[in-house]
């Protein structure tokens, strides 16, 4: 009888930032590759070391930071918890609309400029749902100078 070697899922996240493959198209590859290699019923701490393997350098720093996970069922609780539930857009345009500026600092510059390029897309989705709701309501952009600062400004017109 031939022995079969299959290559491991690519690492689930091996660098910082978002996972280059969502939590559960990944986790289904992982399930296949268990499969494949005859691994669907081994040892539960043997599996769960599979899965810790294959997450990848940051996926294991993320996984140690979720808590306790004896088991193989537990870890990937954990991890679903974690990566599986994405944020749709109008979660993070909620979130972005319960931000507040702090103060000016004492030289009069906003404090949150280095927030401006993170939600700079944000600003963009909430825009563009004012001009979609009913009643069409057009939308001018223009810019204005305030203390040698520029502010760019958006006017919703009904």
């Amino acid at each position: 009888m031939a022995e079969f070697s299959f290559t491991p899922p690519p690492p689930f996240l091996a660098l910082p930032g978002e996972p280059p493959v969502p939590w559960a198209r990944w986790l289904d590859s992982f399930n296949t590759y268990l499969l494949a290699m005859g691994l669907e019923d081994v040892a539960n701490p043997r599996k769960r070391a599979i899965l810790i393997h294959c997450l990848g350098t940051e996926g294991q720093r993320v996984f140690l930071t979720l808590g306790p996970a004896s088991t193989f069922d537990e870890a990937v609780g954990v991890l679903a918890a974690h990566f599986g539930a994405a944020q749709s857009v109008l979660i993070r345009r909620f979130k972005f609309r319960q931000r507040s500026q702090r103060p000016a600092n004492a030289n009069g510059n906003n404090q949150n400029a280095g927030d401006q390029n993170a939600s700079s897309d944000l600003v963009t989705y909430t825009v563009i749902d004012h001009t979609r709701q009913p009643g069409g309501a057009s939308v001018r952009s223009g810019v204005s100078a305030v203390d040698n600062t520029e502010y760019a400004t958006v006017q919703i017109h009904g």
